[in-house]
């Protein structure tokens, strides 16, 4: 419960990109990227492929608006992007082509009978041939370098050699395939040109839209002291209560208390409960260094073996009240055995019955943040207007059963 995560960065060279999916037909004049209209013609793509249990959906006219709604928010953030400049920086104009390059290609192989495995008809002679020209082999580094840069690792060395070959094939396949539909283009039925065309700018526009996030999310930023006014002003988050509590608990232990007994009595730690509902007196074993919350370890640490820390340690899970029962070897081969009891500070949100309790700090820090977010995107979309036009569902006939 108390453990440091860390997030483990998965490089994935993507060269397929999903299915059809919405996008807009009317380029604002001057921008490469800003959509400005999403007509009825859109809409009625949309519609025919989309699957069984979204149509049913769309029979809403509460859940039509929120997907209205979502386009809209789409198409001007990627607005935006492209207005702070985000479409020139090299590594996302790279990805645009990519975009394009990919989502083209696919429809095309599909629109030739592609087997299950895509871009099959293409032959490893072909391949090879592919990579005789220099300048192949340099665009394919480039895209490889660019999914690697987006993926946020430092270079191609974090790839195996196999997934290397795999990324070669794939870009190659991928590559020739785009080629022939810029080629044969001019001879496609206009309908499915225009198919891929909305593919390959919805695809971009998210693309955009993750971009503009990121750099948003500064803007959105919530300060501890955030938290704490926040905190302050609203009763319901007030944990005064817990902190006596635990205060309480931590005079008790300094005293010479059985802290197990006191840890079984009052911990709200669930890892406190063992197989079969047996608990064990707030122990944790044989932790290795760096594995806990940084406040919660350097407390544990600054003790000898027996002695409590004489004050509460405060995380975003609540107040801890810390015993270190032994510690062996010295800097990475360092673990420890220690006892806590934890107060929590945990917090349900009454809008979301289903959901878990969270830390009260991380919780309002979320509830500020969307709040922020929400706010920042709502000027972006009113500075961005986009014409979304309603969605134009059939009814669907009803079937009765017969008498």
């Amino acid at each position: 419960m108390f453990c440091r995560t860390r997030k483990s960065l998965l490089v994935t060279v993507a060269v397929l990109v999903a299915a059809f999916a919405v996008s807009g037909q009317s380029i604002k004049t001057g921008t490469k990227y800003c959509v400005d209209t999403f007509g009825p013609q859109e809409f009625s793509m949309l519609l025919k492929d989309m699957p069984a249990e979204t149509k049913k959906k769309l029979e809403s006219a509460e859940f039509r608006s929120s997907q209205r709604d979502s386009i809209r928010e789409l198409f001007a953030m990627a607005c935006e992007a492209e207005k702070r400049g985000l479409a020139a920086k090299d590594i996302n104009a790279s990805e645009l082509d990519n975009i394009r390059m990919e989502s083209s290609a696919t429809a095309y192989d599909r629109k030739l009978g592609g087997s299950a495995t895509p871009f099959a008809r293409i032959t490893k002679a072909q391949v090879l041939n592919f990579y005789k020209s220099e300048s192949n082999i340099a665009a394919f580094e480039r895209f490889l370098n660019t999914k690697i840069e987006l993926a946020g690792q430092p270079d191609a060395a974090d790839i195996g050699s196999e997934e290397q070959e795999q990324a070669k094939e794939a870009y190659a396949k991928t590559r020739m395939t785009a080629d022939g539909y810029l080629k044969a283009k001019a001879t496609l039925d206009p309908s499915f040109v225009r198919e891929v065309e909305l593919q390959v700018v919805l695809q971009q526009s998210q693309f955009l839209a993750r971009q503009l996030s990121e750099v948003i999310a500064d803007d959105g930023a919530v300060t501890d002291a955030d938290i704490a006014a926040y905190i302050a002003a609203h009763p319901e988050f007030d944990t005064s209560a817990k902190r006596e509590l635990a205060t309480k608990l931590l005079g008790l232990a300094m005293a010479g208390e059985d802290f197990a007994k006191l840890a079984d009595q009052y911990s709200n730690d669930p890892g406190n409960i063992g197989p079969g509902g047996r608990k064990n007196g707030g122990l944790y074993r044989d932790i290795p260094k760096g594995r806990m919350l940084p406040a919660f370890e350097d407390a544990a640490l600054s003790l000898q073996p027996g002695q409590v820390y004489p004050t509460l340690v405060k995380t975003s899970f609540g107040y801890h009240v810390i015993k270190l029962d032994s510690k062996v070897g010295l800097g990475t081969a360092l673990k420890y055995n220690a006892r806590h009891i934890v107060i929590a500070t945990s917090y349900k949100d009454p809008k979301n019955p289903a959901g878990a309790e969270k830390p009260v700090d991380e919780y309002v820090r979320g509830l500020l943040e969307d709040g922020k977010f929400a706010s920042i995107k709502a000027k972006i979309i009113a500075s961005n207007p986009v014409n979304v036009a309603e969605i134009a569902f059939p009814a669907q006939p009803k079937t009765g059963k017969p008498n």
